[in-house]
Order: structure tokens, then sequence, then C-alpha cells
């Protein structure tokens, strides 16, 4: 029963970082000018690919490896990786927007003390995923707390005239500061445990913990350079050639349906540990036919949920939107990303499969050819159009090509059977 409740409460956890980033675009887009709305979303999508980076080279390896009585010292290694790669993303990130986005200059330091943040809240969360587990309720409860602090804060700037964007991005952080805070306070037995603990007589050095991260994560830093291009970095093609309400349009959009993103989480989550058994035990025949199965069983259910979940979806858009006559008329921008949503559900498939099978540098080619593909495209489309509608095109096209080179790459692989 105790096992039961920590997993609900580790989905519900997650439910809720999702809802936040959700509430973050869907709140905004309400209350701040359309200009700082805009300013506040790119700047936002530069702190999404630190942290991505910074996570997927530092955090998600923690995750594996953290083990045996040396954590402490592994553990602050990881804290000094942290602080590398932001040093690096962030140099990388003022000369591109010194040199081609100029009016983010002046959110620079709130952007990277942001990234900053996140990514300590994110190496804690998977600390916990490991070491805290049968008490996770601290988490939580620290994720519940960033969501309500932030907003009170939001509210509070909103009500005194003064919701700026410096003001949006301190309220982030504070908050994540906040919630750092509160994990403390209630797991602060179990930290000093952690940080006391005797250590093994020779802990590894700081090279050769970077070495073991760089063999696990290069190539998952290298797909996720590229799956951001495509699905964030395009916004920095478009907002050259698109209006500013239409582009805004665009993001609310896909930010709406993107609700359903904790669907296909959970679902990768499930299906990696069930898909990776199958293949320790009946190799690629029993993946395959796993696959097959599973596709059967689950396509008409996801169809239901993404038909239910437009309808519902269009009605909240009209209500929500119903004093703004520009983004009213563009609600038929939700049903088009519930196609780039089917399509992305349908790879995670295979993208799991691939993942089970440890294959997964056919994931990284599919991400760069899809980036590829994207920034051609953008460049020869938005040079003829300049409306939202185009910008849809081109993200649904490169969902396409992602999904097809997946299957493609998972096909070639079950053809060895």
């Amino acid at each position: 029963m105790k096992f039961l409740l920590n997993k609900y409460q580790i989905i519900l956890e997650q439910g809720t970082m999702a809802l936040l980033n959700f509430c973050l675009i869907f709140v905004l887009s309400k209350i701040v000018p359309a200009n700082l709305f805009k300013d506040f979303f790119l700047g936002y999508s530069v702190v999404i690919i630190i942290t991505l980076v910074i996570s997927s080279f530092a955090n998600q390896p923690l995750q594996v490896f953290l083990r045996g009585k040396n954590n402490k010292s592994y553990f602050y290694k990881v804290f000094l990786m942290n602080l590398l790669f932001l040093l690096i993303t962030s140099i990388i990130c003022v000369i591109v927007i010194s040199n081609f986005y100029y009016f983010l200059i002046n959110s620079l330091p709130y952007i990277i003390t942001l990234a900053f943040v996140t990514s300590i809240y994110d190496a804690i969360r998977r600390v916990s995923f490991v070491y805290f587990q049968n008490k996770f309720s601290a988490n939580l409860l620290a994720t519940t707390s960033v969501l309500f602090f932030f907003f009170i804060m939001i509210f509070f700037f909103y009500t005194i005239g003064d919701l700026s964007v410096r003001n949006i991005y301190t309220s982030l952080i504070i908050s994540y500061l906040f919630g750092i805070f509160i994990f403390i306070f209630f797991q602060i037995k179990k930290i000093k445990t952690f940080l006391f603990q005797k250590g093994e007589s020779k802990n590894k050095t700081f090279v050769e913990v970077f070495k073991k991260h760089y063999s696990y994560a290069s190539w998952l830093v290298i797909g996720v350079f590229f799956f951001w291009t495509y699905t964030q970095g395009i916004y920095f093609v478009a907002e050259k050639y698109l209006t500013l309400e239409d582009f805004n349009a665009v993001r609310i959009s896909q930010n709406l349906v993107g609700v359903l993103s904790v669907l296909f989480v959970t679902f990768e989550n499930m299906m990696l540990v069930k898909m990776s058994l199958i293949f320790e035990q009946k190799k690629l025949a029993g993946i395959n036919e796993f696959v097959e199965k599973l596709l059967k069983k689950l396509m008409l259910p996801f169809i239901l949920i993404l038909i239910v979940s437009y309808l519902v979806m269009t009605q909240l858009y009209k209500l929500y939107y119903q004093g703004n006559s520009f983004y009213s008329e563009k609600i038929t921008y939700v049903l088009y990303f519930f196609l780039y949503q089917f399509l992305f559900g349908l790879s995670r498939t295979f993208v799991v499969a691939l993942k089970a099978i440890n294959a997964t540098k056919y994931i990284l080619y599919s991400h760069i050819l899809t980036a590829i593909f994207t920034l051609l495209l953008a460049q020869l489309l938005f040079l003829k159009f300049n409306n939202g509608l185009i910008l849809i095109f081109i993200m649904i096209c490169s969902m396409l090509v992602f999904s097809a080179g997946i299957y493609f790459f998972y096909r070639k692989i079950i053809k060895k059977i």
C-alpha cells in the first residue's frame, strides 16, 4: 500500500511540474502585453535548452549512477558539473543573443540564473527518485509550493501594475528557491544522513566522473540540441517573419495541446521498464510482438483521448480568450496541433522500443534529420509566406519526418530477426 501511495505521489508530482509549465504560458498570455509575452517566451526557450543540456549530461546520469557509499562525493562532483555546463552554455547563449537576438540581452542575467536554479532543483528531484523514494511527499509538496508561490508573486506584480519580463523571471527564480527550501526543510534528517555518511576510502576524481557521464550522455546531449531546434528553436526563425499576435497565437495553441505530454512521459516511464525486460528475455522477436500488440490495444483509446481533449480544450480556449477577437479567430490552430500530438504520441512507442534495445543512436539520427529538414523548409517557406499556419505546417511536417525516421530505423533493426 505504501509503495502504491509513493507511486501515485511521483506521478502527481510530475503532473504538477507539467502544470507549472503549462500555466506559465497560458496565464501570462492573458495578463501581459503581447510584445512582453513574446520576449519572455523566447527567453524561456533559452532557459529550456540550457537546462536540457545540463540535465542530459549531469543530472540524468546521476539518477543512474547514484549508488554505493560515495553518494556525497559523487553528488558534489555533479554539482560542479552543473556549474561547468551552465558556464559553457551561458557563454554560447551570450554570443548568439548578442549577435542575432539583441532584444533579449537585458534578460540574460535572469535567464542564466533561472537555468541554474531549475537545474539544481532537477538534480534534487533525481536524487529523490533514487535515495528518498520511501518518502516522496516532500517532493510533491516542494513542487506544489513552486507552483503556488509563483502565481502568488505573479498576482502581486499584476495588482501593483509592474508585471515586467524581469519580474516574471524573478518570480520563477524565487519560487524555485522556495521549493528547494521546502524540500530541505521536510527532508532534513535524510539529507544529514546523506551528507554525513562515511564515503569509500578512494573516491573517483572529477575527471573520472566526467568521463563516465560523457560515455553515457554524449549522444543524449547532441540529440537534445537537435530536438530543441525543431520544437523550440523554430520559433527564433519564425519571429522574424510572423506578426506579433500570430506568433503568440501559435505558441499558445501548442502549449494548450502540449498538456497531453504528461501522458507521453508516463507512458515512456512505464513501457521502458516492460520493454527492457522483454528484450532481455525474448530479444527482438519479443519486442516486435509486444509493439504490435501495444499499438493494436492503445490506438483506439489514444484517438478517443485526443478527440475528447480537443472538444474540451477548444471550449476552454473560447471561454478564456473570448475578449480577444484575434486569438478567438485562431482556434483552428488548436486542431492542427492535435494532429501534431498524434504524430508525436505515435512515435513514442518506437522511441521506447529503440531505447529498450539500446539502439539510441537511431533516435539521434532521426533528431538530426528532422532538425535539418525543418530549418531548410522554414527558410524556403518563410520567404514566400509569413503567417501562423505556415509555422504550424512546418512543425507538423517536422514531426511527420521524425516519426517516419524512427519507424524506418525500428523496422531496419526488426528485420534482423
